[in-house]
């Protein structure tokens, strides 16, 4: 992430931007999702992996509605989700503003930036 030899100040702004990330992180886990979508968005923020939360969704016995009945979810279902604009709410904002990072639509700053405007 960072590579170059660091003064005092800009370690210590990075500690602080890893700090912000960590609690961001920390107070969504802490959260209590009532929703199927809130626990998947829930734990993408944990695990940062879509293929992940696609298989713990259905683990966890969680399914979707489909034209044929329902059917366990997939990656593109998480992404869905978490690209769903009606879905409000700080933990599915923070979802996507990582999902965003984690596609390098923004580099580590831009994260930062975006985390606090949360």
């Amino acid at each position: 992430m960072y590579s170059k030899a660091l003064t005092l100040n800009e370690l210590n702004t990075q500690i602080e931007d890893l700090t912000l990330v960590r609690d961001v992180v920390i107070k969504c886990i802490k959260e209590k999702p009532v929703t199927a979508e809130g626990i998947i968005v829930q734990k993408f923020i944990e695990i940062q992996s879509i293929t992940e939360v696609a298989s713990f969704a259905n683990e966890k016995g969680f399914r979707i509605k489909s034209a044929s009945g329902e059917r366990k979810y997939t990656s593109n279902d998480i992404r869905d989700i978490i690209e769903n604009k009606n879905n409000a709410g700080y933990i599915f904002k923070v979802a996507k503003i990582f999902f965003d990072f984690n596609k390098s639509k923004y580099k580590i700053k831009g994260l930062i930036s975006r985390l606090k405007k949360v």
